[in-house]
């Protein structure tokens, strides 16, 4: 994002003392030497943040602020004043101001105040695109659930003939809506801090088997070849309806990035590394060629790869897995096999009880 910023004071060696430490700092700053110059600024220009004087000769920081609000809405504020009092905090807080700093303060005082406000914003707006994404994304699935009842009975009352067809096709868009919202739900409980483990005996082959049953539709959908191989009935103690959506996250996303008539293998095995038990799920496909440290982002949230143009999700699946996984004591990795046009993704969990 950028990270445009407005200083406005009227104390020229100020202003131009703090433009060079914000600028020295990585940000985008221009000074403006008064509240007169600061308005004319503004309206030249949009910015990420304003820092302002707030007792000025000409316009003080009163009326930059009354400005922000009603022209520059999403503008954050932080004020900076020699002349702090409890009536100009008041009126600082009405004005949803970030931050109030009197003078003489510690640039590095005002620095941190500055990284809060990117970081605010950017939290802001990863949750607006994620919004947006998830309100189109849960449109098409649902669009489709409605379009294929309404086609399993005809006009006269009489049964459609492709009425197996459309009942599958119902609840494989069914359970799209259905993981969008369990992967949403899930970022919202870690965000809270609210994701806890209902640790109970649960075995790996069967949650594995169970995803892959939820997924099957997709990759008959788009003639893709599935390999499985379970070689172990690993069992741990673990969430099992957690385990179960990190799973089907992976194969989702190996079902709706692999090419058509593409090969997708899914695998389940027992091992040992540095004398620690380990149950290793490997789900990869073929068709599919990008950098490792693009595949090494992937589990970020929000974060979409590169092939993901035109295909829906809200970047949040594989960041749940990254979540499940680690919970559970476990990891995941990505790994890209440019010269093969492969991609793998690897989850490791600890075979035993959840610390």
């Amino acid at each position: 994002m950028s990270r445009k910023i407005l200083v406005i004071d009227d104390e020229p060696r100020l202003a131009n003392s703090l433009t060079a430490l914000l600028r020295g700092a990585g940000f985008d700053v221009r000074a403006a030497i008064g509240g007169e110059v600061g308005l004319k600024a503004l309206a030249e220009e949009e910015f990420d943040l304003v820092i302002t004087d707030l007792r000025m000769n000409d316009v003080d920081g009163f009326e930059i602020m009354r400005n922000l609000a009603s022209q520059h809405p999403k503008c954050a504020i932080i004020v900076i004043t020699g002349h702090a009092s409890t009536e100009s905090a008041i009126e600082a807080i009405h004005q949803n101001v970030h931050d109030y700093i009197p003078k003489p303060f510690d640039f590095d005082f005002l620095k941190a105040s500055v990284d809060k406000v990117f970081a605010r914003l950017e939290t802001e707006r990863l949750k607006a695109d994620m919004a947006r994404m998830f309100s189109h994304d849960i449109k098409v699935p649902l669009t489709s659930v409605i379009g294929f009842a309404d086609f399993l009975v005809k006009p006269d009352g009489s049964a459609h003939g492709n009425q197996a067809e459309f009942a599958r096709k119902i609840s494989s868009n069914a359970r799209k809506i259905l993981m969008l919202l369990e992967n949403y739900l899930t970022n919202a409980r870690v965000d809270e801090g609210h994701l806890e483990i209902q640790r109970e005996p649960v075995n790996l082959s069967s949650i594995l088997s169970e995803a892959l049953r939820v997924n099957e539709y997709e990759f008959t959908a788009r003639s893709i070849t599935l390999e499985v191989s379970i070689t172990a009935e690993a069992g741990l103690e673990g969430d099992e309806p957690l385990l179960f959506r990190a799973f089907a996250n992976i194969l989702s996303n190996a079902a709706k990035y692999a090419p058509e008539r593409a090969r997708v293998w899914a695998s389940l095995s027992a091992e040992s590394h540095d004398g620690q038990q380990l149950a290793i799920v490997r789900v990869g496909n073929n068709g599919i060629s990008i950098r490792q440290e693009e595949c090494d982002q992937l589990f970020e949230r929000y974060r979409r790869g590169r092939t993901s143009r035109g295909t829906g999700g809200t970047g949040l699946g594989l960041h749940v897995v990254r979540i499940v996984a680690e919970a559970h004591g476990g990891s995941v990795r990505c790994v890209s096999r440019p010269e093969a046009s492969e991609i793998e993704f690897e989850v490791t969990l600890p075979l035993g009880a959840v610390k």
